[in-house]
């Protein structure tokens, strides 16, 4: 009988995490988006947040179109990690902001999107068939980081970072307007803070 190969031992860590969430829906005073419209909505969203995650050597662990969370920091180096996910979360922005311009210039479509950066403790392994295999996490890493998804989505805020994310960066935390903690009030690093986007003066995104 064939010997079953080994599954890799889970890696614990603190790692920062990148999360990407988008929203299609219909502009004001317009009818309901067509299925047409709305795939081809988020292909385009996908299709940003996966090449800047890919180019700044971010790790997926989810990624279903309309969301995405990855992982930076697998290889070692913690404070060039965060480093790397805040310019990845930034250019996401920019890039997403424009497409977000050009869906409701051109379809009459309102998307609504959130991307940040948190830093937590989280368990990464491999999950699948073996095939077929792809890299999950789980811990109070991921459960913090979709948490300040959901309070920036309920806010509307675009592009947002964890203090802790900001410390860990070697940030000027005193620059952001820290919002209230989204866990243990009385944990000072327990906070988020909304980014604002500059003008690039770049063109619009491309189909």
């Amino acid at each position: 009988m064939a010997r079953r190969r080994a599954a890799p031992a889970d890696h614990r860590a603190e790692l920062a995490l990148l999360f990407f969430e988008v929203d299609i829906g219909p502009a004001a005073a317009q009818a309901a988006p067509s299925a047409h419209d709305r795939i081809y909505a988020i292909d385009r969203f996908d299709a940003i947040v996966g090449r800047e995650i890919e180019r700044s050597r971010g790790v997926e662990c989810r990624r279903t179109g309309d969301s995405a969370l990855a992982l930076y920091g697998l290889d070692g180096e913690r404070a060039d990690a965060v480093g790397r996910a805040l310019e990845t979360a930034a250019r996401i922005d920019t890039r997403a902001a424009r497409l977000a311009e050009r869906l409701a210039r051109e379809l009459s479509l309102r998307a609504e999107f959130s991307v940040g950066v948190d830093v937590g403790l989280v368990v990464v392994g491999t999950i699948g068939a073996q095939h077929a295999r792809r890299v999950s996490a789980i811990g109070p890493g991921v459960d913090a980081a979709e948490r300040l998804r959901a309070a920036a989505l309920a806010a509307g805020a675009r592009h947002v970072v964890s203090k802790a994310a900001a410390v860990a960066a070697g940030l000027e935390v005193a620059t952001f307007d820290w919002q209230p903690g989204l866990d243990d009030q009385a944990d000072p690093t327990a906070r988020w803070a909304a980014v604002v986007r500059a003008s690039t003066g770049e063109p619009s995104e491309q189909a």
